[in-house]
């Protein structure tokens, strides 16, 4: 069964300077861009692997990312992948775990914030979902 609409969370993610909404996925190894979106941001793949998703196992790019950020977490380098799945265009992908995971990551869903909060030291990123 889909999940309802009302459960998907978008956050404003910047992908070398370019801003778009992505879907926070908990539930994603990777993050993951539209053909579009790779198209406009010059990424190159450099290999093909296959992902098991919830269709079935499906094969993809992977490309390096300059910078992806979300409010003023920021991750350089980053292998993303280029794949299209996304029910609009409004959406340029998914923010996965080899993102999230670097941060100690909570929502507020009562106040529409994610918390990112480094593994190291005190600071905290606060963006409105």
């Amino acid at each position: 069964s889909a999940e309802p609409e009302s459960n998907i969370r978008t956050v404003p993610v910047s992908l070398n300077g370019t801003t778009r909404h992505m879907i926070l996925d908990t539930g994603a190894s990777f993050t993951v861009v539209s053909q579009q979106l790779a198209g406009r941001l010059g990424l190159k793949s450099t290999r093909r692997i296959s992902l098991v998703t919830a269709h079935g196992t499906v094969g993809a790019l992977l490309a390096p990312l300059g910078s992806i950020k979300v409010g003023d977490a920021e991750v350089a380098n980053l292998m993303v992948v280029i794949q299209d799945f996304f029910p609009t265009p409004a959406v340029g992908g998914l923010l996965g775990l080899d993102f999230l995971s670097r941060y100690h990551t909570s929502l507020d869903s009562r106040r529409q914030l994610l918390v990112l909060a480094p593994r190291r030291g005190k600071r905290c990123h606060y963006l409105g979902i």
